[in-house]
């Protein structure tokens, strides 16, 4: 799969299923940085820059969307790969509204999120 390079970080408030997706990362070869809201993600994309950002769309404290938009008027992704994740109806026009690379609709299965992680991770650690 991915080599050991690829840093994702993991953006999901609900922790059992962000557990779950953590896990599964790390035995694709990825280092994975999880938080459960777009504040945190925003703390640690400003502190280093993902290889990819899964990212969830409805979230407490900060939602997929204020996350993105703050993001990029920072300039803190700009060649970062995101892959918006969502249950709602409207996810997949939020996606195209922040410019998201790609759609996971939930549920997801593992094989749909190993494919997203292969298509957008960096396997040679390069940007």
């Amino acid at each position: 799969m991915v080599g050991p390079v690829t840093d994702v970080l993991l953006v999901e408030d609900h922790a059992q299923l962000r557990a779950l997706l953590a896990e599964f990362l790390q035995l694709l070869g990825c280092t994975v940085y999880a938080v459960s809201n777009g504040g945190e993600a925003l703390e640690r994309v400003r502190s280093k820059a993902p290889d990819l950002i899964l990212l969830d769309l409805a979230m407490p404290v900060m939602d997929g969307r204020q996350f993105t938009v703050t993001a990029r008027r920072e300039q803190l992704l700009s060649d970062v790969p995101i892959v918006l994740m969502s249950a709602s109806p409207e996810g997949p026009d939020v996606g195209f509204e922040i410019r998201a690379n790609a759609f996971l609709s939930k549920p997801f299965t593992l094989d749909q999120l190993a494919a997203m992680v292969e298509r957008f991770g960096r396997p040679d650690g390069q940007r």
